[in-house]
């Protein structure tokens, strides 16, 4: 008598246990995709969070710098004034000479600094702006590692239908 449970038949009792232990890997399999996909997904949301953290950054560096160069710029047109007046307190002429000079030094060096603290700041935006593309790109390949619950089950389900066919009897 070849029951459901009988000797070497299809529905054998080793066949059931390999197939009961299929089913229970294949439902771990989708369990576990579906755990690494939110965790991935997870992530991913947070570096893109972390991108426009660094964007916001980038844009914070850049006014900071706008402001401190027009700060520098205002002072250096403050000494200028207070050198102008230096100089007409003595009874110094200043739209020539020396003094002239002094001036025209005064303002060029002042707007190579101004000019310096707007680089800088460029610099700084640069480098906020490559770290958000870094953030965007790691969100990016997060994604691309999501896979199907349902496929990674199914493949669990196809090996162990092989391993069983090819065990008991080539089926």
């Amino acid at each position: 008598m070849s029951g459901l449970f009988g000797g070497g038949g299809l529905f054998g009792f080793g066949t059931m246990i390999s197939m009961f232990g299929t089913g229970m890997s294949a439902s771990a399999a989708y369990q576990e995709a579906a755990a690494q996909n939110a965790a991935a997904q997870y992530n991913a949301q947070i570096e893109d969070q972390n991108a426009a953290y660094y964007e916001l950054m980038g844009e914070q560096a850049l006014a900071l710098g706008e402001k401190d160069a027009a700060d520098l710029r205002r002072s250096i047109g403050l000494l200028k004034g207070e050198q102008r007046a230096n100089y007409a307190q003595s009874g110094v002429k200043v739209d020539e000479g020396t003094p002239l000079e002094v001036a025209m030094d005064t303002s060029r060096w002042g707007e190579y600094d101004a000019q310096t603290i707007m680089y800088n700041a460029a610099i700084e935006k640069l480098g906020y702006d490559q770290k958000a593309y870094n953030s965007r790109a790691s969100a990016s390949m997060l994604r691309a590692t999501k896979r199907s619950p349902s496929l990674a089950a199914a493949g669990v389900v196809l090996n162990g239908v092989t391993s069983v066919s090819q065990r008991y009897g080539g089926w």
